[in-house]
């Protein structure tokens, strides 16, 4: 099989979040973080990209991204944690800046097509290894009461979760608008599955969202996909009832399970409480620092000192206040309600826009999106696969 020579930023860029794809999948064997190594790469490309051609809406992004870095250094305490967070916020809003001109999603797409057979063969690869490691021991943890969760290679929950939606996402572009295949309908239902034994409950709607787009896409005649609907709707409940999803829905409901008599902290696992706590101390904050926030590590030591977890927000507009302050969560939300317009302007169908937009927004209000990187490039190869469907029905 012959493979092309990249030629372009875009072909950099779809090269990239594939082997972004297989880093994270198989994190917990790779002995260094290669995942943090190709986002830079994809930060350091898009930057000097922009700089090459910039408008004044790109040189005030990257004066701004510059001026943070900046700040983070001088604020922080524990700065290569800070830093992490910076470029994971910096590589999101550079990639939402890039691709919102107009012609910038159409060539990455051309990249992915570009790509898509040697991408066909990379995917039933690393699929098979991760189903295999499915049936393996060692590759589940136990935590939250007695039920056993699925790890993976990934060797951590939610990681596996969120990079399992990133390969069911890349599997959706394979296959969208191909000859519906049965065969491929049991390899999506495989992939969510694995989400739900992961017990990562935040991406069982992301998951479900990407079965419903196989099957809008790929089937035609209202009464067939009518049918298989329900069929799947079916599976998922049989799937949800029998995975370790479901047993942690059951102890998390206990609230004394989570050393609380609140029950909705602990069906929160614990966000509703440190929300509260990361509001408070946004609210009592210097006026300077809500407006350009205490860097991207004080959330961390807020949530550790108050809650006694070394953790982030789990909501990114929470995070950003008091990380970046009023003026980044503002400029962050502008810039995905600009790239959501940008994308799906032409887009006829209301459900799967709706579908679109609770991808993007669940998983940023109720985990964090531009802290999870592989779930931010399942947003991207989602919003290329969908965006120019005009399909009305359903």
């Amino acid at each position: 099989m012959r493979v092309s020579i990249p030629r372009s930023v875009n072909d950099y860029i779809a090269l990239l979040i594939m082997m972004f794809t297989i880093s994270t999948l198989f994190q917990g064997i790779i002995p260094f973080s290669l995942n943090r190594i190709i986002i830079t790469a994809i930060l350091i490309l898009v930057f000097f990209y922009d700089l090459r051609n910039p408008t004044k809406h790109t040189l005030f992004l990257l004066l701004y991204l510059v001026i943070l870095a900046f700040l983070n250094v001088m604020l922080t305490q524990e700065t290569s944690l800070a830093l992490k967070d910076l470029i994971y916020f910096g590589t999101t809003l550079c990639l939402l800046d890039y691709l919102k001109e107009k012609t910038a999603l159409d060539k990455l797409k051309n990249s992915f097509e570009k790509y898509k057979k040697i991408f066909k063969v990379i995917f039933y690869i690393v699929y098979g290894i991760t189903v295999l490691s499915v049936f393996s021991s060692a590759n589940y943890s136990y935590a939250w009461g007695e039920s056993n969760y699925f790890i993976g290679l990934a060797r951590d929950t939610h990681v596996m979760a969120s990079s399992t939606c990133l390969l069911m996402a890349f599997m959706l572009f394979l296959f969208f608008k191909e000859k519906f295949s049965y065969v491929r309908l049991g390899m999506f239902v495989m992939l969510l599955f694995i989400v739900f034994q992961t017990g990562a409950r935040t991406y069982i709607v992301s998951a479900t969202i990407i079965l419903y787009a196989y099957i809008q896409g790929n089937i035609n005649g209202t009464l067939k996909k009518t049918i298989l609907l329900g069929i799947a709707v079916t599976a998922v409940v049989i799937i949800f009832l029998r995975s370790g999803m479901y047993q942690k829905f059951i102890w998390s409901s206990i609230a004394s399970n989570q050393g609380t008599t609140d029950s909705l902290v602990s069906s929160t696992g614990g966000r509703s409480a440190f929300w509260l706590i990361d509001i408070k101390e946004f609210v009592q904050n210097n006026p300077i620092y809500q407006l350009i926030g205490h860097g991207f590590d004080y959330v961390y030591q807020v949530n550790y000192e108050h809650y006694h977890m070394h953790i982030w927000a789990h909501n990114d507009i929470i995070d950003l206040l008091l990380s970046v302050g009023l003026i980044g969560t503002i400029y962050y939300l502008r810039e995905w309600v600009s790239f959501f317009i940008m994308s799906f302007a032409q887009n006829k169908n209301k459900r799967l826009l709706v579908a679109m937009c609770v991808y993007i927004a669940f998983p940023m209000f109720f985990n964090g999106l531009f802290t999870v990187q592989h779930y931010f490039m399942s947003v991207i190869i989602m919003t290329i696969t969908l965006r120019g469907y005009k399909n009305e029905q359903y």
